[in-house]
């Protein structure tokens, strides 16, 4: 029987260094076992990014969980989160357009069929307005806020985006 170590992000890397290749261009996230078939993967992601913005590699990611408090935030497979400070909007599978204040708890509710939904595409424009939308017809939207960062994505041992307050977006580098 054959001992097999845990891959980790940091692992992975490691390895890669140590074998003599550069360190990956991108970044790697282990995403947790699938209800399907109990496997986990361990894959390469790397955001795109044009004069428009940053496309996100989280298309076929699932939400979950959501986490309430003064913020809503939407963790994905693989150490992923989604985290939205600020007023944002929620489209539903049928169209409809709630706005959400996340400070006010009650308004949360129109945010609760995002759990267990698949994102379909994820971007961020270099104004600040940060899009998901998922497969099955829902979005969110969060634009910039004047005052505050509206909103976050983070990766495990990656790179952190987000809005600037006012208009724009920064990124922090990947830890090394």
């Amino acid at each position: 029987m054959h001992s097999h170590a845990r891959l980790t992000p940091s692992t992975v890397a490691r390895r890669a260094i140590s074998a003599g290749r550069p360190r990956p261009s991108g970044f790697v996230i282990e995403l947790a076992p699938t209800r399907l078939t109990g496997q986990s993967a361990v894959v390469m992601v790397e955001v795109s990014e044009s004069a428009e913005g940053w496309d996100f590699p989280f298309a076929g990611m699932g939400v979950a969980q959501l986490v309430i408090d003064y913020r809503l935030s939407l963790r994905l497979g693989g150490g992923v989160e989604i985290i939205i400070e600020s007023p944002f909007s929620v489209r539903g599978a049928d169209g409809s357009i709630t706005a959400i204040t996340p400070t006010e708890v009650s308004q949360l509710a129109g945010a609760l069929s995002l759990l267990h939904q698949i994102v379909k595409s994820a971007s961020a424009t270099t104004a600040g307005c940060l899009r998901v939308e998922f497969h099955d017809g829902s979005e969110v939207v969060a634009d910039s806020d004047e005052n505050y960062e509206s909103w976050q994505v983070t990766f495990p041992d990656g790179p952190m985006y987000g809005a600037i307050p006012g208009e724009g977006v920064f990124v922090f580098p990947a830890r090394s």
